[in-house]
Parts: C-alpha cells; structure tokens; sequence
C-alpha cells in the first residue's frame, strides 16, 4: 500500500513503502532494512553490523570492540549505560556521552561536571544560571 500526499500543486507524489518480510532476507531489528550479507545475531534477532549500537550512548559494539553487551527491551545496550541507569540512558546533556562518577543533576538532565558550563560562553557555573530553552546560561549571557 502506499501513500500519496498531496502537494500545494495538486499533484501527487507516490511513495511505496518496503516490506522487508516480503523479501528473501531477514529485516534487522534497529533500521527494519534487509541484510543482505553478514549480520549479527543478539537475542534471536538480527542485526547490520553499523546497527548493532548501544541503544543508550549509541557506541557502536562491533566497533568499539566492547564485548558486554546487555539485552533491555529487545535492544543492545552497554553494560555502563545500563547500569548507571538501570535500564534507562544516562547521557549527559551537552555532549550526549555515557556519565560514570560523579555528575551534576540539573534542568531534567545530567551532565559531565566539565560539561555543565554556560551554552553562551562555555564560562563555570558557580552556584547559579539561568534556564534558557533547557540549556544553562550564565548571568552575562542570558
């Protein structure tokens, strides 16, 4: 089945949508794409190598050479990214990496304590920011 939009010019445009369980080859479980040559099997599903990521900080398995890999949901994660959040990512806020240690809980999310500095200025926020669109700011640039 398909969908057909209809443009401001009154056309329409078609887009046929794949079904990969029609096809010859298994569909991974992160993208649905077929795979087509080698793959990798996690929890009875398959997966293509670039695929095969943690779904929490998003570092590659395959290529990072980690070999712990935990199932959550049906999805690979790190054991780090697991661990630190039973189950549920904990990236930081400004660079999106994994937070180990210590780390600083502000504005619904948690941030490396280097990363926590002003969006404006990258300047330390000592003791006080303001909140801008969920990113911190210091007084000076607000």
């Amino acid at each position: 089945m398909g969908i057909s939009p209809v443009t401001s010019a009154g056309t329409r445009t078609v887009t046929t949508l794949r079904d990969p369980s029609s096809s010859n080859y298994p569909a991974c479980k992160k993208c649905n794409g077929a795979i087509t040559g080698n793959s990798i099997t996690f929890v009875d599903s398959k997966f293509h190598r670039h695929c095969f990521y943690c779904d929490g900080c998003r570092v590659n398995f395959a290529d990072s050479g980690n070999k712990q890999v935990i199932e959550n949901n049906g999805q690979p994660w790190c054991d780090a990214c697991y661990t630190g959040s039973s189950g549920t990512s904990t990236n930081c806020g400004r660079c999106n990496q994994a937070l180990s240690g210590s780390f600083v809980k502000a504005l619904n999310k948690s941030w490396h304590p280097n990363c926590f500095s002003c969006t404006g200025c990258n300047g330390s926020l000592q003791g006080s920011f303001i909140n801008r669109g969920g990113q911190p700011y210091c007084g000076t640039c607000k």
